[in-house]
């Protein structure tokens, strides 16, 4: 009987380190997926930003041309997060008007 109760503990042990394991393994193949898809969609950014910079003759060097991509794309990113902000703004202020109250104020 003594010698059943550490086989037992470490049966259940190993177990569950096995099934730990397999859950980390399908997160880290999760996080790999996702690490993929968004250097394809940076890869397609720079390229569509090297093809726009890629036309004019100032920018020869390959350097230049993914620096000034980068660049691009960042300014064009920050526009987006303005008029992202600038509709939130107006729909808190759509919301204010209609603000709905549970107790009337005295």
């Amino acid at each position: 009987m003594s010698s059943d109760l550490p086989q037992i503990i470490l049966i259940t042990v190993v177990i569950i380190l096995t099934i730990i394991l397999v859950v980390l393994g399908i997160q880290i193949f999760f996080i790999l997926k996702e690490s993929k898809e968004t250097l394809q969609k940076v890869n397609k950014i720079l390229d569509g930003a090297s093809n726009i910079v890629g036309s004019s003759a100032l920018f020869k060097n390959p350097i230049v041309k993914v620096l000034a991509g980068t660049a691009l794309a960042f300014f064009t990113g920050q526009k987006k997060i303005k008029q992202i902000k600038e509709v939130q703004k107006t729909q808190a202020k759509a919301k204010e008007g209609k603000v709905r109250r549970f107790f009337r104020r005295s």
